[in-house]
């Protein structure tokens, strides 16, 4: 490895190909049925490509490194852009106030009007916690 001689071919320390708008938009749109986009996979193997042509033009391993960690943070902001924009679709304000009802009580102390931790019939002598004390 001593002897071989690298490019000296260099990236910025934030360069990468692909925008993050682009993958953002294209997860989003294959997400809302638009399959012609690239998917989370096609990236990935793009991105495989790309380090793979790079290490036979013998770029060197740290630059490729950089452009492996600028991939690896584009793509988890990207994927946060897309749950953003999924959760604030049109109507999806409407969809959450729908599901967000109480949930029935049916088992517990509460639904009764007691106290939970207690058995029935039993109350707590202050101070003392989870003892029971006969009426």
């Amino acid at each position: 490895m001593a002897d071989e001689k690298f490019s000296k071919k260099t990236f910025g320390k934030t360069y990468y190909p692909i925008t993050q708008n682009e993958m953002s938009n294209n997860s989003f749109k294959n997400f809302t049925g638009n399959k012609k986009f690239g998917s989370r996979e096609d990236l990935n193997k793009y991105h495989s490509d790309l380090k793979e042509k790079l290490t036979k033009q013998k770029v060197r391993p740290s630059e490729i490194a950089k452009l492996d960690k600028e991939f690896k943070a584009r793509m988890k902001r990207a994927n946060d852009d897309v749950q953003y924009k999924l959760a604030n679709r049109p109507g999806m304000k409407a969809e959450k106030k729908k599901q967000k009802g109480t949930i029935p009580d049916t088992g517990s102390a509460f639904a009764k009007g007691g106290r939970a931790g207690y058995s029935v019939g039993g109350r707590a002598e202050r101070g003392v916690s989870k003892i029971l004390i006969k009426k």
